[in-house]
Order: C-alpha cells, then structure tokens, then sequence
C-alpha cells in the first residue's frame, strides 16, 4: 500500500510540474509575443 500511495504521489507530482510548467512557457509565450508585436502595432 505504502508504495503504490508513493508511485501515486510522485506521479501526481510529475502532472503537476507538467501542467505548471506548460502554463509558464503559455504566459512567457504571450508576454514575448506581444512585446514583440507591440513596435509593429505602433508603426501601423
């Protein structure tokens, strides 16, 4: 039992990161991106 709730937890854990680090590179995708069609916008 004590192993299985173990492999569960590392497991959840790894989703975890998974999904924060997919929300992270998300925001960080978006804040390079307009950043980087902010110049653009102003020019036209």
């Amino acid at each position: 039992m004590a192993q299985e709730l173990n492999m569960r937890g590392i497991g959840g854990l790894i989703w975890l990161m998974v999904l924060v680090m997919g929300v992270v590179l998300i925001a960080a995708a978006r804040g390079i991106g307009e950043r980087a069609l902010a110049p653009l916008r102003r020019k036209r």
